[in-house]
């Protein structure tokens, strides 16, 4: 049976595109660029902070926004911009998806535990996990120096190590591409979610054990 259960963060246990979106526009309307919609940060998220600028940054690029070759004086203003606003804006906006909260509740109570393992960085994801969850997690593993980013397998690996389980017992649930080759990676049974920033069809092309529709659905993993 599974053990333990780990969990991306972002588009998995909580929607937050509401607050980077805010966030990142309001750094380059600083630096007197155009906002972005918010539907574009579906695909500028899951990679961590860099590769979020770089793309909306390659995005703004392809919209005739920025001209080539002045893409790398764009990134060293905006992104350390955006880091201090992110840590400094407050996030009235993120909250965990339907269910999920109850969802977590349960496993804990049939004695599972529980992680997360996020290419957000460690303080970011640590105050946004005390803000929003009433669950205690057993392990958050997320981005910090001396460690790779997903979708390498060391933060999952920390993960089992820290809380002493063999990779036939754990369960791994993200929503994006990232997520299914991180799951590979690490060699960990893998489930794709369909409520967050992705769609089905990049889920399937990775071949999870699963892919599910409904935070509930995760509960069918307790027999498993």
């Amino acid at each position: 049976m599974y053990k333990l259960f780990v969990f991306d963060l972002d588009g998995t246990l909580v929607d937050s595109l509401g607050i980077i979106a805010r966030t990142f526009n309001s750094v380059l309307r600083r630096y007197g660029l155009p906002s972005i919609q918010k539907e574009h940060f579906n695909y500028f998220a899951g990679d961590g902070p860099a590769v979020l600028v770089r793309r909306a940054i390659e995005y703004l690029k392809s919209e005739g926004r920025i001209q080539p070759g002045e893409e790398e004086f764009v990134f060293q203003g905006v992104y350390p911009d955006y880091l201090e606003t992110y840590d400094q804006l407050k996030d009235d906006l993120t909250k965990p998806y339907a269910g999920i909260e109850k969802v977590l509740c349960k496993l804990k109570e049939e004695n599972r535990m529980i992680a997360i393992c996020t290419n957000k960085r460690k303080m970011a994801a640590e105050n946004l996990v005390e803000s929003v969850f009433s669950a205690e997690f057993d392990y958050i593993s997320a981005l910090e120096d001396g460690i790779s980013r997903k979708p390498e397998p060391d933060m999952l690996n920390v993960v089992m190590e820290k809380l002493g389980v063999s990779k036939e017992e754990v369960l791994y649930f993200g929503d994006t591409n990232t997520d299914m080759k991180t799951g590979k990676n690490a060699a960990v049974d893998t489930v794709g979610v369909t409520w967050g920033f992705r769609e089905r069809e990049e889920l399937e092309a990775f071949q999870p054990q699963a892919i599910i529709d409904h935070p509930k659905e995760i509960l069918n993993f307790l027999d498993k």
